[in-house]
C-alpha cells in the first residue's frame, strides 16, 4: 500500500496531476539520482559538481515529465 501523503506531495512537488505520473516520476528520479552519483564516485567528482549535476537534470526530468502529462491531456503523441 502506498502512502497517501507521500502521494499528495510528489504530485504537488512534480507539478503532475495523478498518483501514477507521479509514482512514475519519483523512481524515475530515484534512479537517474542513483546513477549519476555511482558516475561521480567513479570519475572522482565533489559534491558540489554532483549537487549541479543533480539539479539541472532533476529539472530536465520533471519538464519532461510535464511536458508528456500534457501532451497525453491534449491527445497529442507521447510517452
Amino acid at each position: 500500500m502506498l502512502d497517501e501523503n507521500l502521494l499528495e506531495e510528489a504530485i504537488r512537488v512534480f507539478g503532475v496531476k495523478t498518483y501514477s505520473a507521479a509514482v512514475n516520476l519519483a523512481l524515475a528520479e530515484t534512479l537517474r539520482v542513483k546513477k549519476v552519483l555511482e558516475i561521480s564516485s567513479f570519475f572522482g567528482s565533489g559534491p558540489e559538481e554532483t549537487a549541479i549535476l543533480q539539479t539541472q537534470e532533476a529539472q530536465d526530468v520533471i519538464l519532461a515529465a510535464r511536458l508528456g502529462a500534457s501532451s497525453r491531456s491534449q491527445g497529442l503523441p507521447g510517452e
